[in-house]
């Protein structure tokens, strides 16, 4: 029974720490994507003929705040993702622990490896 308890907080750490992991590697990535279109953008304002000077300061300082805004969202996720491991960690904690506490009411063993 011991051991059952285990080998399913194990199946739920590695479920928990896949998913967390899947979300990380999908954030970034879409963030990676949504920088390059920017800096793409940036740089066909560049290149393009246009009102002068005045015209592409303006367009800069935009595409600017659009990279700035998509850094923030990105400080944010990881922000969001640096909690889910946090939570994830003190929840296999807790739950080793009620594992531990039953084991002992139960007369399990008085040595448990968790």
């Amino acid at each position: 029974m011991h051991a059952d308890i285990l080998t399913k907080i194990g199946q739920v750490q590695g479920k928990t720490a896949k998913l967390v992991n899947e979300q990380e590697q999908e954030l970034l990535k879409a963030f990676k994507h949504r920088l390059i279109d920017v800096q793409d953008e940036l740089e066909r304002e560049k290149s393009s003929p246009g009102d002068g000077a005045t015209s592409w300061s303006a367009k800069a300082r935009v595409i600017e705040r659009r990279v700035d805004d998509e850094r923030a969202r990105a400080d944010k996720e990881d922000r969001l993702h640096t909690a889910l491991v946090a939570d994830n960690a003190s929840r296999n904690v807790a739950a080793s622990l009620q594992v531990f506490v039953f084991l002992k009411k139960s007369g399990g063993s008085s040595w448990v490896h968790l």
